[in-house]
């Protein structure tokens, strides 16, 4: 069994896209948020039935539900930062008898299918892969077993 979480953040102005927010405003970021969320839940559909849309803050998983529909599985995000909500979707999905799982945020809204099927093809052959960004982090990350140290130690949504 393959996962796919996407990780998806419920658009309220001024918790959402904060750095981007600072040059165009808290409402058109978080328009921009919601919008990029659309636009790849729309590409990624033919992967409904492999996928989670794990949820933050996880008292916006109804409000998230009603937004985005029923078709998709949503599940809340556990945990303080976003290395230990990696951590905790990533191990459940393990937990759950998934062989491998990706993981991308809502915010890539360019992926393609065939960018995922890809993640999950090479994950037949290596251990972890890493769809890196032009500013050393990454837009997808796939393991074939659970690691929770690669989210480890991290300063989470920075400029570094």
């Amino acid at each position: 069994m393959r996962r796919l979480l996407i990780f998806v953040k419920y658009p309220t102005p001024g918790q959402v896209k904060t750095r981007l927010a600072s040059s165009v405003g808290d409402d058109a970021a978080s328009d921009i948020s919601r919008l990029c969320t659309e636009l790849i839940l729309e590409r990624l559909a033919s992967f409904r039935r492999d996928a989670v849309l794990c949820v933050h803050p996880p008292e916006a998983l109804e409000r998230t539900q009603a937004w985005l529909g029923s078709e998709w599985s949503l599940r809340p995000q556990q945990g303080d930062t976003l290395g230990e909500r990696l951590i905790e979707a990533i191990g459940h999905a393990f937990a759950q008898g998934a062989r491998r799982v990706v993981a991308i945020g809502s915010d890539s809204p360019w992926l393609e299918p065939h960018d995922i099927e890809t993640a999950f093809d090479v994950l037949e052959r290596v251990p972890v892969t890493i769809g890196p960004t032009e500013d050393g982090g990454y837009y997808l990350i796939g393991l074939s077993q659970p690691a929770p140290s690669l989210f480890e130690g991290i300063p989470w949504s920075t400029t570094s």
